[in-house]
């Protein structure tokens, strides 16, 4: 994890797999133009993936899945999950195709969240380390 302050923590990581299409033969790269910057999304273990019983999904609030946290980060996270640790997720950029890239892709920013802590007590962490995701205020106390 990149920062912890009174055990939460966070970190920034690109979606993996963004251009295969999902088990029910739907699109990620049509549904990731339609996340927006700000949404949260939900990161979901998936123990019975073929290639790694630590795979954590990325899905959208309607059930979308937009790909999987890359493998070097997802056994932490799914480490943590089992220690009873909360994973909060938003879109903190939307990736448009260009000269590096030629796919839609998603910048997220994870917290890690103590079982115990508040809403207000989130809320003032992702307030305090926004501006390191995106160089703005986040939108809910802006």
């Amino acid at each position: 994890m990149s920062s912890v302050t009174q055990g939460f923590a966070h970190f920034c990581t690109r979606v993996a797999g963004v251009t295969y299409e999902n088990r029910d033969g739907s699109s990620r790269q049509e549904a990731i133009q339609n996340c927006r910057c700000y949404e949260q999304v939900y990161l979901e273990p998936e123990p019975d993936n073929p290639v790694d019983p630590n795979a954590i999904r990325v899905v959208r609030g309607n059930g979308e899945q937009i790909g999987y946290l890359r493998a070097d980060l997802a056994g932490e996270v799914a480490n943590d999950l089992q220690q009873g640790w909360v994973f909060v997720a938003f879109v903190a950029a939307v990736l448009t195709p260009d000269d590096v890239y030629d796919t839609f892709g998603l910048e997220l920013a994870v917290f890690r969240v103590p079982q115990a802590a508040t809403a207000r007590e989130l809320c003032s962490y992702v307030d305090s380390v926004w501006p390191e995701f995106s160089g703005r205020p986040y939108p809910a106390t802006a």
